[in-house]
Order: C-alpha cells, then sequence, then structure tokens
C-alpha cells in the first residue's frame, strides 16, 4: 500500500469515527434531559446511582459558572480523587462532594429569597 493511500484510508477511518460523535451519532450528546435521564433507569443499580450523583455535580458545577460563583478548592480536589477510590465509596464521596457544594452556594447566595 502506497503511503497516499494508507493516509487516504486512515483518513476515512477518522471521518467515520468523529461522525458518530455528531448529532444522530450513536455517541452524540444527548441534549435532551428526559432522553438522558430515561438513558440513566438502563444501568445497573450501582453505576445508576454514581451517574445520578455526577449529574447533579455537573449541573451544580455548571450553576456555579453561569452565577460566576467559585468552586471550593476541597470540591475540585475531590473530584480529582475519586478515580483511584473503589466504585462504591466513589458513590459515597461525590454525595458527600455534593453536600458540601449545595451548603457553599447556600451560603454565598445573597438572595434572601432563597434563604426563607
Amino acid at each position: 500500500m502506497t503511503e497516499t493511500n494508507a493516509q487516504n484510508e486512515l483518513l476515512l477511518k477518522m471521518k467515520q469515527i468523529f461522525k458518530r460523535f455528531q448529532p444522530g451519532g450513536d455517541l452524540a450528546p444527548i441534549g435532551d434531559r428526559y432522553e438522558y435521564e430515561k438513558g440513566m433507569q438502563s444501568l445497573p443499580p450501582e453505576e445508576r446511582a454514581f451517574a445520578e450523583e455526577a449529574t447533579q455535580m455537573a449541573d451544580m458545577l455548571q450553576y456555579c459558572e453561569q452565577q460566576n460563583v467559585a468552586v471550593p478548592i476541597e470540591i475540585a480536589s475531590g473530584m480529582r480523587e475519586l478515580r483511584d477510590l473503589p466504585f462504591p465509596e466513589r458513590i459515597n464521596r461525590i454525595h458527600e462532594l455534593n453536600r458540601t457544594l449545595i451548603g457553599h452556594i447556600f451560603d454565598v447566595s445573597e438572595d434572601p429569597a432563597i434563604r426563607q
């Protein structure tokens, strides 16, 4: 096989892979929250518990970004440590991080209506 043919073949394979990540592809991001949550229901219980906690964390981090709320360093450090924990401990740890982040968001909120 010539070098040009090998490059063309590689390029074709890369295009096929990237197409899978585009809207409509089997690995495309899920834009519909209902579809995303429906997909989580098909996971085994332990994986579903982690996915639900991770989704809550992602939602709160997105909120922090939108509201310009600084994320405490212990949350960022804790997130980094998750990958090293066994799966059951990972679920408990991300749950703890979520509670801490919720408390932080509540504490920095200046809207008195939220505190009532």
